[in-house]
């Protein structure tokens, strides 16, 4: 009777220790997810511009919310990777190959692929947002919510969130990216007030005036430029 007891206090004392001990991980996991120092507006001209900025800021598995249309998740192949001409095979460098072949349609891939994004949340404008949920469930796609609000992806364990409003607190600072992909319909002011207070919480924030898109007329990039003005006057409160 003793024995078994002792033998409950042992697995409790273990089970405690193995939470406490999780507990510590996540934290340390947490507080070394590297964003900037100071908060920083740089606008960008293209994808390969966006992911240097990127790059440059040091950015480690991070939260990013894109305010965009486009959801740039486009995977490049395997057989871009060049097969090794030699023996013994030397390693490949994937990690260039990703970086070498960035573009308009791949970016968020790209900075999940190479750790640079944890989780991807994309702030469209109900227009943008309603097109693509009528052609996910035109084709039977999963992860749309019941009251259509939200869409879920998963792809190789990074996931990513389609909505059309602000999504709910975050859990830790975040990177902002605006693309002028956003202001075909959206406008700067409808978005500062999509934001709101949040402004101020994003560590890191850029804006794409994405050049490389031939979808995105010149009025949408004058629009990214005057937003890229507002959103730095908000940071430097």
């Amino acid at each position: 009777m003793v024995g078994t007891r002792f033998a409950a206090v042992v697995a409790v004392v273990v089970l405690v220790a193995l939470l406490a001990v999780l507990f510590a991980l996540n934290r340390v996991g947490t507080s070394s997810r590297k964003t900037p120092a100071a908060a920083a507006v740089v606008v960008v001209d293209d994808s390969r511009q966006l992911l240097d900025a990127w790059t440059s800021a040091g950015l480690r598995g991070v939260v990013l919310l894109d305010a965009t249309r486009d959801t740039s998740f486009v995977w490049i192949p395997p057989d871009s990777v060049p097969a090794p001409a030699v023996w013994p095979v030397a390693p490949v460098d994937l990690q260039g190959v990703y970086q070498a072949g960035v573009g308009r349609g791949n970016v968020i891939w790209v900075g999940s692929k190479i750790g640079m994004l944890r989780s991807v949340h994309y702030l469209m404008t109900p227009a943008d947002y309603d097109e693509k949920v009528s052609g996910g469930r035109a084709v039977g796609a999963r992860g749309i919510a019941p009251d259509g609000q939200s869409v879920t992806a998963n792809d190789e364990g990074y996931l990513r969130y389609l909505r059309a409003s602000l999504p709910p607190d975050l859990g830790e600072p975040a990177v902002l990216n605006v693309d002028a992909s956003y202001f075909i319909d959206g406008t700067p002011e409808g978005l500062v007030a999509q934001l709101g207070d949040s402004l101020t919480d994003y560590r890191f924030v850029t804006v794409n005036r994405a050049i490389d898109a031939t979808d995105v007329p010149a009025a949408a990039r004058l629009e990214a430029d005057r937003m890229a003005e507002i959103l730095r006057a908000q940071v430097s409160r």
